[in-house]
């Protein structure tokens, strides 16, 4: 009869025909094969063709005659889901990845509350969907046609969206924007015309000026968009931040006591001046130093927390897995850890531009670049996303040195993330910092501006 149930295995374990053993919140086979575990548990229907005799009463009497009816299965209503209850299903899923090797939020802890804005922008929806089926290509670096289906129908329904100059300026659509830079990493789409995620985002900040948003969920995705806009924009010529980004910075993150943060060269405002050092640093030499001096003392707590971390989530190389909350917080230090160490060593590399017979800067220097290349083997287990920030902060570190084994060692431990996103040129960073860190020698001369730095 129609309605007989069927299995309860999740979607993947059904497609393959696989036993599914409905395991919480993954089941054993996808968390094997780090695949999105969705459906499992859910009650499904399935309808049978049935056939339907018709007697004819009248004619029983002399002879039966029976006329076989058969029930159209199209006919019947289909269950009650459609795309965007799939879309919401299978979002909701992978934020409540238990895999920090694999957790969407780090590209934004605002992701949690999309699942709740579905249904409200056409750019966010389609882009929601496309994020969905394009998350699997992160495991087998080769996209399915429907992942490349889903992003080519974002691609239309933003072009379409930008159209209207209303639904254009939303925070939906922003957002919706975001998520297809992510989607275009993942499945590995570029042209001649490739514009980088900062260049991007940058444009996207500039526009939300003008905007008078207000609220947490606004507010944290604003943060999240302009983090990797200052760290690109350091070894980034096409990326301007002025002047919008001091407007941004006044109406979104206003000025507050450095005390207010355990490690004050990580706050936004400090971050957004490394541009500034980079670019022009004869003009800021003596802020170059202070903000040096406040990193080195930030780096070394930070080693420190990390540290205790460590030992207290696995006392013992056989210690149990700590759980999916220590691991976010492990992975947090790392990553900060790591881009406070590469925004160090470029300026260390100034500063010693500056005075290169300061023995301390020299050994500082050999230093930062020694605990990244041992950072880098750390947080090597959480690739692919775990980890996502490292190929910057080795780009970095590659661009910063001039010793040419520390170059090979960092190239050999840089190629090796490659893989992870291999349309990524993270070299091309490091070969315009080093580039521009030679241009500052030849200007300066072999003897640098020693005076200027120690305020002679």
């Amino acid at each position: 009869m129609p309605g007989v149930p069927s299995g309860r295995g999740c979607e993947a374990c059904r497609r393959q025909k696989k036993k599914c053993d409905q395991t919480k919140p993954i089941c054993s086979r996808c968390s094997r094969l780090n695949i999105p575990c969705i459906g499992s548990g859910q009650r499904r229907y399935k309808f049978k063709d049935q056939m339907v005799v018709w007697s004819d009463s009248s004619a029983r009497r002399t002879t039966t005659t029976t006329t076989m009816t058969r029930w159209d299965t199209r006919d019947v209503p289909r269950s009650p889901q459609n795309e965007m209850t799939t879309a919401t299903t299978a979002m909701a899923t992978l934020l409540n990845m238990s895999d920090v090797r694999y957790e969407v939020i780090y590209y934004g802890e605002f992701l949690k509350d999309l699942p709740r804005r579905l249904g409200s922008n056409a750019v966010l929806d389609a882009s929601v969907m496309a994020f969905t089926q394009g998350y699997s290509s992160i495991h087998t670096h080769r996209p399915s046609p429907e992942a490349l289906s889903s992003y080519v129908h974002a691609l239309k329904t933003l072009r379409f969206t930008l159209e209207d100059p209303a639904k254009t300026r939303t925070a939906e659509t922003l957002c919706g924007i975001y998520l297809i830079m992510i989607c275009q990493s993942w499945l590995g789409k570029q042209d001649d015309n490739y514009v980088s995620h900062g260049e991007a985002m940058a444009h996207l900040l500039s526009m939300a000026v003008t905007q008078d948003w207000q609220g947490g969920f606004l507010k944290e995705m604003l943060l999240t968009f302009s983090v990797p806009v200052i760290l690109e924009s350091t070894f980034n010529p096409r990326i301007k931040i002025e002047p919008w980004f001091s407007i941004f910075c006044d109406k979104y993150f206003p000025p507050r006591p450095s005390k207010a943060s355990p490690f004050p060269s990580l706050m936004f405002r400090n971050l957004a001046s490394m541009p500034q050092f980079i670019r022009s640093p004869e003009q800021h030499v003596f802020e170059i130093e202070a903000t040096y001096t406040a990193m080195r003392a930030d780096m070394s707590r930070l080693r420190e927390l990390l540290n205790e971390t460590s030992t207290k989530l696995f006392p013992t190389p056989d210690a149990p897995d700590p759980g999916i909350l220590a691991m976010r917080t492990l992975t947090r230090y790392q990553a900060a850890y790591g881009i406070l160490m590469a925004l160090g060593i470029m300026l260390n590399r100034i500063l010693s531009e500056f005075d290169p017979d300061d023995a301390n800067l020299a050994a500082d220097g050999v230093y930062i670049f020694d605990e990244m290349m041992i950072l880098a083997c750390e947080a090597a287990r959480h690739r692919p996303l775990g980890s996502a920030y490292m190929p910057l902060c080795l780009a970095s570190a590659w661009g910063a040195t001039t010793d040419p084994m520390k170059k090979a060692q960092a190239m050999a431990i840089l190629e090796e993330y490659q893989k992870d996103f291999s349309e990524a040129n993270w070299l091309a960073g490091g070969v315009w910092l080093s580039k521009k860190f030679d241009s500052l020698r030849r200007k300066l001369g072999p003897e640098g501006v020693s005076g200027r730095v120690i305020g002679v």
